[in-house]
């Protein structure tokens, strides 16, 4: 199998990985609902070395494939498809990572990381996900990391850890 995240649901599939729970039946207001029942959730992530990981793109295959490979490597992954409901996620899920598509429709990656840094909690590292250059993107400008699509698996492990 290749290391690429370009790979298809199913392939993800073959390996044995699923999410912990029905993640793509479930709506987004019960997203933001279960993340608030599971504050134990914490806890055992920084005992096993995984991490609370939000995902937001709003290409919504996009963000449930990148769901399924960040749960096959074991972290705990929530989704947002858009800024605004991703700063509702991060207030009760209190994500270690936060994964962010640039080219989103009306608040872009580049204004929800500025957002999350002036959150009142704990600053999540910041990797910008995006189909642009790297010239697009730059270190420094809210963002911890740049992952250029597609990506190497590998290398979001690495950038996770």
């Amino acid at each position: 199998m290749s290391s690429r995240a370009n790979l298809d649901s199913e392939s993800v599939a073959t390996g044995g990985c699923r999410p912990s729970r029905a993640e793509s039946s479930r709506t987004e207001s019960s997203r933001t609902e279960s993340s608030r029942a599971e504050p134990s959730a914490a806890p055992e992530a920084e005992a096993s070395g995984s991490k609370r990981v939000l995902v937001v793109d709003d290409n919504e295959d996009a963000a449930e494939l990148l769901r399924e490979i960040l749960c096959c490597l074991g972290h705990s992954v929530e989704v947002a498809y858009d800024g605004a409901t991703a700063l509702k996620l991060a207030e009760s899920f209190w994500p270690d990572v936060a994964l962010l598509d640039i080219g989103m429709p009306v608040m872009n990656g580049f204004e929800l990381a500025a957002r999350l840094r002036q959150g009142s909690g704990p600053t999540p590292r910041l990797i910008a996900i995006t189909g642009y250059g790297a010239d697009a993107v730059s270190v420094g400008a809210d963002f911890d990391q740049h992952l250029m699509k597609p990506f190497d698996v590998n290398r979001l492990r690495e950038l996770i850890a």
